[in-house]
């Protein structure tokens, strides 16, 4: 590898450049696949480098109703929506931050299947008994609540 650079930098690039410089150079460029330049560019591009240092009553308002809308979301989703909605970045400590001095905290939430019906799960269960332990003890139950891989994780909500 120390000859690769010595080679690429004696072809392309001047003498005063340090080999350690373009040690970190090709490593970033193996990493992640664009130069340490355009990393930069991009993050210039989206800005999430800077940050937001006060909280106005729109702002505010914005984070009310996107928690309330959906109180499952991550602080980096938030924050990712706030960019979009506001033209802010936060960072995510002063999100959770706020939200906390909102009353909002996370909660272990328990979502209800909508088909669950009380009536026909009382019919099935006198039939079970009816039928004996032996009917009972052969049956496998399988909850299929959950609707995509994204939904089974999320247990936590934001409530105030």
């Amino acid at each position: 590898m120390e000859q690769a650079i010595r080679d690429v930098k004696k072809m392309h690039f001047p003498t005063f450049i340090h080999n350690s410089t373009m040690r970190r150079w090709l490593q970033h460029y193996l990493y992640f696949g664009e130069t340490p330049f355009e990393t930069r560019h991009r993050m210039k591009k989206l800005r999430l480098h800077k940050r937001a240092t006060i909280w106005t009553r729109e702002d505010l308002d914005q984070l009310r109703t996107l928690v309330r809308e959906d109180p499952e979301l991550y602080l980096d989703e938030i924050q990712t929506s706030l960019l979009y909605s506001l033209d802010k970045v936060f960072s995510t400590s002063s999100i959770r931050k706020t939200l906390d001095r909102m009353g909002y905290s996370l909660k272990v939430a328990y979502e209800k299947a909508c088909q669950r019906d009380e009536e026909q799960r009382a019919r099935w269960r006198l039939f079970l008994t009816e039928r004996g332990p032996d009917v009972v003890n052969t049956i496998i139950f399988v909850d299929e609540t959950h609707k995509s891989a994204r939904d089974s994780r999320r247990r936590r909500h934001r409530v105030l």
